[in-house]
């Protein structure tokens, strides 16, 4: 004897994470709409609907963070550091359900910043203009700035007059 059922006695409708599978009647069912054949103990056929739907897996791409040995950046309340140079993943369960993980993933490039200008000439009475020469530094200025700080001796102090961007 086989009888079907109606539609008002399917299951509700389930919400699982993405790339997961739901489990009904011994049976694993990916996301989709499914006929379901159960089997009672007296060897009826029963037809339900099941309807898996999925929660997408969140995945936020940060790009690169440049860091000098000593910088600290954090990421999801977690401290980054040039310990973890290289290609980076912070895997984030969520609260609520389904309880899908969000995925934040970054590059941590660490940057050995070696700056080197040769000694330029004592301004005086002879010249007021002091050319900069970097070409000894490991560092591009059109990639990370480059600044300059200007002071000058008053009597018996130094005074800032002036912060330049190298370009």
């Amino acid at each position: 004897m086989k009888y079907t059922r109606t539609t008002s006695e399917d299951p509700d409708s389930v919400l699982i994470c993405e790339n997961e599978t739901y489990s009904y009647g011994g049976q694993n069912y990916p996301p989709g709409i499914h006929e379901v054949v159960l089997i009672t103990p007296e060897g009826c056929d029963s037809v339900v609907t099941l309807t898996v739907n999925s929660a997408p897996v969140k995945q936020t791409e940060l790009g690169a963070f440049y860091l000098c040995e000593s910088d600290i950046v954090m990421v999801a309340n977690t401290p980054i550091s040039c310990n973890q140079q290289g290609s980076q993943e912070i895997v984030l369960s969520q609260a609520a359900y389904p309880y899908c993980d969000s995925i934040i993933s970054f590059d941590v490039v660490c940057l050995s910043l070696d700056a080197y200008v040769f000694d330029p000439p004592i301004l005086g009475v002879d010249g007021d203009t002091v050319e900069l020469d970097g070409s000894n530094s490991l560092v591009d200025p059109s990639f990370y700035p480059t600044y300059f700080d200007w002071f000058k001796v008053n009597t018996t102090s130094w005074q800032w007059e002036e912060t330049v961007l190298i370009t």
